[in-house]
């Protein structure tokens, strides 16, 4: 069988097993599809539109497994990811839960998965189910509930893509941040095409703190906008209510972040198990602790109106809004999504700016030397922030001409390399015998006629992330890993070795 490590080496051709139990697809009154169905319909198209292609999604009725086929039967290559419509109906059900345990195994390599987050799982609320109802192997999976709970009654919600259940925002909302999910597992097991695949390398990584549940669909639509602008946002998976692991994973994250953002709601939320202290106080404080050494932004955010229901909360809320506690590295901001927002993007804008300020201020005695940047046709626009992080180092930057004349553009190729001081390989969506090429290229160097020392040579391995790339190395050039963002420190040490 085939694990989660190997996964590369299975042609899944991005297939999606749903599965579900009948009761939550029945039809409705006016002969609309049952809402399965929709849910299918809804996921096929918005990944179609993020991946360039439609995917292959399967539905898998539990009863029918149970009545008609035997679950020894399913075969777990043919699925990228499982999604488990989770209801009463479907915990209550044999079926769906032994389907669900076939394929894990299956993924495992005959390990049953006892606890844990499993990668490939996908779980999709219709309605709420308590967590320690879910299948063990996947409670610490993410939760994607397409409904909503009231606060003061207690009644559920479901979310539809049906106008007259005035919930389609929500759904569509919802539905978005799944994707998006999916999407980013797609590109990490090595599933989408070099066309597919773009990255921002001008965006930060920003730690978006768990809330209590009131607060939940504010962290949604934050989280939803900042991933849609290019930025990636932490924690990837729920944090562990248990001390100490909580303040570890907090910790691990927070560090790898140069914002974070906390939302105080009307709740005081979860208080993990050997703790006093609600995880929004804990990764609060860790992210004061992390922020101050390193000179991150932190950001408070308590929403307009929000009347606590706990007096620990309320008693939190006011020792910030009085700035009686430590507030430390923090901006609070007081008002509604949109001012929120605002402040945020803000914030960001400033953090862009200074880093630049700071780069351009610290590299002004670099001094000039010409780089000659190479890279395929398909890493033009990726290729445009690698090129200002060498021009604010001081660089002077060359590319080969474009045009349909290729004994021009194969004479300005040589005197590139005649006249560079340095060549940089950009190894994003090219393909390793494009890579090859182009180092065959640098090895022919001498036979050119340059009258120099052989140019510095380095190579930038950019998205998407392939275990090939890593597997790479090179006698002739030193590589950066700059999938996620560019490794500004790495470049500008070597930059700094070989510099006149």
């Amino acid at each position: 069988m085939t694990s989660f490590q190997n996964i590369q080496d299975v042609q899944f051709e991005y297939d999606i097993l749903i599965s579900f139990s009948p009761l939550d697809n029945q039809l409705v009154q006016n002969g609309e599809d049952g809402w399965v169905t929709e849910f299918r319909k809804s996921l096929e198209l918005r990944l179609s539109q993020l991946i360039g292609r439609k995917p292959m999604i399967h539905s898998s009725d539990i009863e029918l497994i149970d009545d008609q086929h035997n679950v020894s039967d399913i075969d777990a290559s043919n699925y990228a990811l499982v999604i488990p419509i989770l209801s009463k109906w479907y915990i209550r059900g044999e079926g769906g839960i032994a389907e669900l345990e076939s394929y894990c195994l299956q993924r495992n390599e005959g390990r049953i998965s006892q606890v844990g987050n499993l990668p490939y799982v996908f779980k999709v609320l219709k309605n709420h189910l308590k967590n320690d109802l879910h299948p063990i192997a996947i409670q610490q999976n993410l939760d994607f509930c397409f409904y909503e709970k009231d606060v003061e009654s207690g009644s559920i919600k479901e979310f539809s893509p049906n106008l007259l259940n005035q919930t389609e925002k929500m759904y569509w909302g919802k539905l978005d941040d799944l994707a998006n999910e999916i999407h980013e597992y797609l590109k990490q097991i090595g599933q989408l095409s070099q066309n597919n695949v773009s990255a921002n390398l001008n965006g930060l990584t920003i730690y978006l703190a768990e809330g209590s549940s009131d607060s939940l669909v504010y962290r949604d639509v934050l989280k939803r906008e900042l991933s849609d602008n290019g930025h990636n946002v932490l924690p990837k998976k729920p944090l562990t209510p248990q001390m100490p692991v909580v303040y570890a994973e907090a910790m691990q994250s927070i560090n790898q972040a140069t914002l974070s953002i906390h939302i105080l709601g009307s709740e005081y939320g979860i208080v993990p198990e050997g703790s006093n202290r609600s995880m929004i106080e804990i990764q609060n404080d860790v992210a004061d602790e992390v922020m101050t050494k390193t000179g991150g932004r932190r950001l408070i955010w308590i929403p307009e109106n929000v009347i606590p229901t706990d007096e620990r909360q309320k008693i939190l809320i006011d020792d910030i809004r009085s700035s009686m506690k430590g507030i430390g590295s923090a901006e609070v901001v007081v008002g509604d999504l949109e001012i929120c927002k605002s402040v945020v993007e803000d914030t960001i804008k400033r953090i862009i700016i200074e880093k630049e300020q700071r780069l351009s201020e610290n590299n002004l005695n670099i001094g000039k030397a010409i780089i000659y940047l190479i890279y395929d046709i398909y890493d033009q626009v990726i290729i445009q922030s690698v090129s200002k992080y060498f021009k604010l180092l001081g660089c002077d930057i060359v590319t080969s001409v474009d045009g349909t004349d290729e004994t021009e553009i194969r004479n300005k190729h040589i005197e590139n390399l005649k006249h560079c001081d340095a060549v940089v390989l950009y190894y994003g969506n090219g393909s390793e015998l494009w890579l090859q090429s182009r180092l065959r290229d640098l090895l022919r160097i001498p036979a050119y006629g340059r009258k120099k020392v052989n140019p510095a040579k380095a190579i930038l391995l950019g998205a998407p992330k392939q275990d090939n790339k890593f597997e790479f190395t090179s006698k002739e050039a030193i590589i950066f890993d700059c999938t996620e963002e560019i490794d500004k420190e790495g470049i500008k040490s070597w930059i700094s070795n070989w510099i006149k």
